[in-house]
């Protein structure tokens, strides 16, 4: 039966050595210790804690009798050991001290997007140059620093970043931020404009906000036309008055929606996956595994990135990159008519959220049917929506410099 738990820990507490006797009376002297004995060739192996093996060692040694330490394992032959050496519980000792005290500097100091925005690599530079004139820099100690006061000040002097945070975790300072939006591509409230039909339909009801109904309930209306106009002319002195013109146009449209599926797919089989280990210390990079990927083979590409940590959550500046090279092979099958027919759907799905999104759909349609083709048949799969929506479209409304 094997031991449990509890015996080899209290074991590996009292040490477990092995000692080798060859006369059979001096195993009589031993009579009054705790020990298991095996008889080997001419002799007998016994096992026992350290600190009988120490008073069998004086009581043999005192007879004369003849014996020899086979082994010694466990926490009393590790402290033996090292005390012999003491280099090496000084170095553990004071790498320790060491890892501790660099967790409170910072030594990496990077920068990204919040809410996965774009990346825009000049302004990323720019405020790391910002923040580090401001103290928050590679080598700072991290109780010293004021991160609230840091962004607070750039932010006072940098009109292009809205908003941002200087998060630390371990040794590592992550500044996020948000790019100050502006209005680019919207029409100030202030500038004169019409309101057009994004599509064709027939209006529902017109609800004008500012200018003038160019289209009544039950009319025939086509993309581009002119809904509610930002011209307004005084009926008694033909003056025009040019104005914001806002307002919705309720219209019934529809949409023709068309999703191809062919029977005959490639798929993806997976097979070996290879890994390229890198640690990265202070700007210098170390492989531990090394892999080139084969240029005559197909595989998708994963990374990973993440920091070395020890016990206790102390983060250390080192760096473990893992890029996964995970090989593939494409075969080709035939899917059936019903899988074909769920992966059109699925497109229409995709389309009208894209297209209708919240609007009222009235009715829906669909024809399903195959079509031969030269590369294979093809599902096609076609919806026509009817629905209710908001056909307007506010765009600029060119005025002459002299008011005409």
């Amino acid at each position: 039966m094997k031991d449990g738990i509890t015996a080899r820990v209290g074991r590996f507490f009292l040490g477990c050595d092995t000692l080798y006797i060859c006369d059979d009376d001096a195993l009589n002297l031993l009579g009054a210790l705790h020990y298991s004995a095996v008889r080997r060739q001419d002799g007998w192996e016994l096992s026992m804690s350290s600190a009988d093996r120490a008073q069998a060692q004086l009581l043999l040694s005192e007879s004369g009798s003849d014996y020899s330490v086979l082994r010694r394992s466990g926490l009393p032959a590790l402290c033996s050991r090292f005390s012999h050496r003491p280099g090496i519980p000084t170095g553990a000792v004071l790498a320790c001290l060491l890892a501790a005290m660099l967790s409170h500097f910072i030594w990496t100091l990077d920068v990204a997007p919040r809410d996965g925005q774009e990346r825009d690599a000049e302004l990323e530079q720019s405020l790391l140059d910002g923040v580090r004139a401001l103290g928050c820099t590679e080598g700072a100690f991290i109780p010293t620093l004021d991160l609230f006061e840091v962004c607070s000040a750039y932010l006072a002097e940098n009109s292009l970043v809205s908003w941002m945070s200087i998060d630390i975790e371990g040794t590592a300072a992550q500044l996020r931020y948000t790019k100050t939006a502006y209005r680019d591509g919207k029409i100030d409230d202030s500038m004169p404009s019409n309101v057009i039909a994004t599509r064709e339909g027939v209006v529902e009801y017109v609800n004008t906000g500012a200018g003038e109904a160019a289209v009544g309930d039950g009319d025939n209306i086509a993309a581009g036309q002119l809904l509610i106009s930002g011209a307004l002319e005084n009926k008694n002195t033909g003056v025009v008055r040019y104005t914001h013109a806002r307002g919705s146009v309720i219209a019934h449209t529809q949409h023709v929606l068309t999703a191809e599926a062919p029977l005959a797919i490639s798929v993806r089989e997976y097979g070996s996956i290879a890994r390229d280990i890198k640690f990265s210390l202070f700007g210098h990079s170390l492989h531990l595994l090394r892999h080139t990927p084969h240029t005559d083979a197909s595989y998708e590409l994963e990374h990973s990135s993440g920091r070395l940590t020890l016990p206790g959550g102390i983060v250390l500046p080192i760096t473990i990159d893992t890029d996964s090279y995970c090989y593939y092979t494409i075969h080709s099958r035939e899917r059936s008519l019903e899988e074909a027919a769920r992966a059109a759907e699925a497109q229409i799905t995709a389309m009208l959220h894209r297209e209708i999104g919240e609007s009222e759909v009235l009715s829906r349609a669909d024809e399903g049917f195959l079509e031969s083709r030269a590369e294979g048949d093809v599902y096609i799969l076609r919806t026509t929506v009817h629905c209710l929506e908001d056909v307007a479209e506010v765009v600029p409304l060119p005025v002459m410099d002299d008011g005409r």
